[in-house]
């Protein structure tokens, strides 16, 4: 976060889409580079928890399995 200029990255990222996104959308206006970013950071950070979460159901299913 801090190589690409955004310390608070997460938090800016998790206020944007709650508060900004939604009515931007609904306007059609463009996103600038940083909000892009926020989107791209917190779309990321969805997939990998989900990712998590699966991996590790796959795991106790499999260990329960042998």
């Amino acid at each position: 976060m801090d190589l690409i200029g955004f310390p608070t990255l997460n938090h800016d990222a998790v206020r944007f889409v709650r508060e900004s996104l939604g009515p931007r959308l609904l306007r059609r206006e463009r996103l600038s580079r940083g909000e892009v970013a926020c989107l791209a950071y917190f779309v990321l950070s969805l997939v990998s928890v989900a990712g998590f979460v699966l991996l590790n159901v796959w795991v106790l299913v499999h260990a329960v399995r042998s």
